[in-house]
């Protein structure tokens, strides 16, 4: 089970182009990531998540992944970051899986 926003991209930001440089989706200049870079994030990490998941799996070898409603992460930066710590699922000693922290 994951959050449905993967729904609001293709994946193509997700892929390397052909010439071997970075996808879209890991770049770290704004003139290099397009304009709707920011509105697309969150998404592409969904089907990012989706996508590994799937790639993992192997007969014996079953991969979940699952994204319980909201973490108390940094994803919502410095202002939301209080809302998140008393709202959200802890995070600590969680493993290596959390990094918005």
């Amino acid at each position: 089970l994951t959050s449905t926003f993967h729904y609001k991209v293709d994946g193509k930001e997700l892929l390397p182009p052909l010439d071997g440089s970075d996808p879209i989706a890991l770049r770290v200049e704004p003139e290099e990531q397009g304009p709707k870079h920011v509105a697309r994030s969150y998404a592409n990490t969904k089907l990012a998540q989706i996508w590994h998941s799937r790639s993992i799996q192997a007969p014996n070898c079953k991969s979940v992944c699952a994204c319980p409603t909201w973490a108390a992460t940094g994803i919502a930066g410095e202002e939301g970051r209080d809302f998140l710590g008393n709202y959200g699922f802890p995070i600590a000693n969680c493993g290596p899986g959390i990094t918005s922290a």
